[in-house]
């Protein structure tokens, strides 16, 4: 069941970017459990993210709370 909704992304990304509307960013909202969407952010806006997370939530609390989803200490 999951291979045709994985093939359908696959098959939409491919064509974006043949027809330069590519955005390479994977919205957190749309992304399935095998999608990593903060890590498609770019290199420099994750490490922006855990600085900002390290400043406000130096204990990492609410990257230990979470009970899933995508999150910064994942990467």
């Amino acid at each position: 069941m999951r291979a045709v909704p994985i093939a359908v992304t696959d098959t939409m990304k491919q064509l974006s970017k043949e027809r330069g509307l590519d955005v390479p960013f994977i919205f957190t909202n749309d992304a399935s459990r095998d999608q990593n969407p903060i890590a498609s952010y770019g290199a420099a806006n994750v490490q922006k993210l855990k600085e900002v997370a390290e400043k406000y939530d130096p204990g990492s609390v609410f990257q230990n709370q979470q009970s899933g989803g995508f999150l910064l200490k994942d990467l």
